[in-house]
């Protein structure tokens, strides 16, 4: 299943982007697919009448095809996912510039609103101590979050476009500082306490214009954000219509693959039961059934159940004791360590 992780500031999901190969990868896995009904097995009859000598070969075909199909979809899903966190993070990032620039205009603007408020230094000094604990309430989390020093260079392609010759009108934006904690507000009065309308206007004037702008900036990137999400979506259902094709080969082969599992094992072994210095001779009793029994040359017998999955068959024995055994080459192996700290290890062949 392909995630989606939402964007941290749009609505819509972050981002996507196809992963170049995808779509080739998905044709490639379905025509891996058909390659299934060539093998003789019957959709409409899972459950394999034939014996386990005409089932082997073509039981071991389908299963190596499964596990190269089920291998090669996951990898393609990893990939897909990968170029999805890629580029959500990189749409993610642009968003947060975005916004943190927002935020430093707004800033500067609602600065610029109180000097036209006070339009004489004298009004606006005895409110500056109010005004600079309201702006550390309302922007100075926003600014230590968007951390506006890594923004510099955002910044500064918006001063160059939106007030290009502010700064001959004495004009400059209040930096990532409180603009009423320091002698900022001193630029916009003159030596007679008047409001300096010049650089009032320069300032208001550029920011309003860069307003105007981030308003369709931003309808771009939750249109960018919700046309990502619709793609995202659509890949999703066509890995899942994959998978539905994979799980359909697994319920026709799994009976087959189950006989033929189950006749490679069912019957009697004998061997030998080597735990610490003692050794004893072993019969063992496979059934269909998934019971196993043992019997030992000393009188000694115990019963369990199997349980196979590719050449690991586990065991449990009533006594609550576990084991993995080994089904290689016609013989059953395995060792391990008994509870009370004995080496062991057994081996088993067809009588």
């Amino acid at each position: 299943m392909i995630r989606i992780p939402l964007g941290v500031f749009l609505t819509a999901a972050a981002a996507f982007a196809q992963a170049p190969d995808v779509t080739s990868g998905l044709t490639e896995v379905d025509r891996r697919l058909g390659e299934f009904a060539k093998l003789g097995f019957d959709r409409e009859n899972p459950g394999p009448d034939r014996d386990v000598a005409a089932l082997r070969r073509p039981t071991a075909d389908a299963t190596r095809l499964l596990d190269a199909v089920r291998l090669d979809l996951a990898r393609l899903q990893a990939a897909t996912q990968t170029d999805l966190d890629s580029k959500a993070r990189e749409l993610n990032e642009e968003v947060r510039r975005f916004a943190a620039v927002n935020s430093y205009v707004a800033s500067n603007l609602a600065f610029l609103d109180q000097i036209a408020a006070h339009p004489t230094r004298g009004a606006f000094e005895p409110n500056r101590d109010a005004y600079a604990k309201t702006w550390d309430t309302v922007y100075g989390p926003e600014f230590k979050r968007y951390r506006m020093a890594e923004l510099e260079s955002h910044l500064k392609t918006a001063l160059s476009a939106y007030l290009p010759d502010a700064a001959k009108t004495g004009y400059a934006p209040h930096g990532a500082t409180n603009p009423y904690a320091g002698d900022y507000a001193a630029r916009f009065y003159d030596a007679n306490g008047d409001v300096a309308a010049a650089a009032w206007a320069a300032g208001m004037d550029g920011w309003k214009r860069y307003q105007a702008d981030a308003k369709a900036k931003a309808e771009q990137l939750r249109a960018r954000g919700a046309e990502i999400e619709k793609r995202a979506r659509a890949l999703d259902q066509r890995f899942a219509a994959s998978e539905a094709k994979v799980k359909a080969v697994a319920a026709v082969v799994g009976p087959a693959a189950d006989k033929v599992n189950r006749a490679d094992l069912v019957g009697t072994w004998k061997g030998q039961l080597t735990q610490g210095t003692n050794k004893v001779g072993v019969t063992l009793t496979i059934d269909a059934d998934g019971t196993i029994t043992n019997t030992a040359e000393n009188g000694l017998s115990g019963r369990g159940s199997w349980a196979r999955s590719g050449d690991t068959v586990a065991v449990v024995w009533a006594t609550g004791e576990r084991a993995a055994w080994t089904l290689k080459d016609g013989k059953l192996t395995g060792s391990g360590t008994t509870p009370r700290g004995e080496k062991w290890s057994i081996e088993f062949a067809r009588p």
